[in-house]
């Protein structure tokens, strides 16, 4: 077997010098990249666990806001018992009033049952109107609560997809980061190689 003694000339040593400055630079460069996909994976995986926690309260605003929904309805029945009531009591003060007057007798008998059942006649008629009142309020915050309810349920929509876009773009920054510093070991290990030679 022949040996053969390698005589390195003036062009290759520069060469090889050039060539290890640009594997410096080639690893300074993968080690930077991976440090930075490392900090884009840390960013989205905060960003991630913020939309979460967004989602659950958005979840929780539903929740509320449907037991408000059935709070208003409840309420809305109870006012149609007080015209019912209502309605019912001036009936009442009706056949009073037409009794008094059926019944004769002296009259400040009669005039105190017609002052009575005009009395609760009035009574029952601000009590239906109150009632009414109180409905037509009631109508426009149920309607409100309506809205808001869709309203929350698209806000809750809307974070699941961006829950979906941020847990793909983690997964994505997340692969970049593994293959960064892969990459930036193998480029630790051809310069390493390549300054034995030099």
């Amino acid at each position: 077997a022949a040996d053969f003694e390698f005589e390195e000339t003036p062009d290759q040593a520069q060469a090889i010098d050039a060539s290890v400055q640009l594997l410096d630079d080639l690893a300074a460069s993968a080690a930077e990249t991976a440090q930075e996909a490392q900090r884009a994976d840390a960013l989205c995986q905060a960003a991630l666990t913020h939309s979460e926690a967004g989602q659950a309260l958005s979840s929780q605003l539903m929740s509320q806001i449907e037991d408000i929904q059935g709070t208003t309805g409840k309420i809305t029945e109870a006012l149609e018992l007080i015209e019912s009531i209502a309605r019912q009591t001036t009936l009442l003060s009706i056949n009073a009033s037409v009794e008094a007057a059926r019944s004769g007798g002296p009259e400040t008998s009669n005039e105190g049952f017609k002052v009575v059942a005009q009395e609760v006649r009035a009574l029952a008629q601000r009590s239906s109107d109150a009632a009414k009142e109180i409905r037509e309020r009631t109508k426009s915050v149920h309607t409100s609560v309506t809205r808001g309810v869709d309203l929350v349920g698209q806000a809750a929509d809307a974070l699941r997809e961006i829950n979906g876009a941020m847990a793909e773009s983690s997964g994505t920054v997340s692969r970049l980061a593994l293959t960064g510093g892969e990459q930036m070991t193998r480029a630790a290990a051809i310069q390493t190689q390549v300054r034995s030679i030099s």
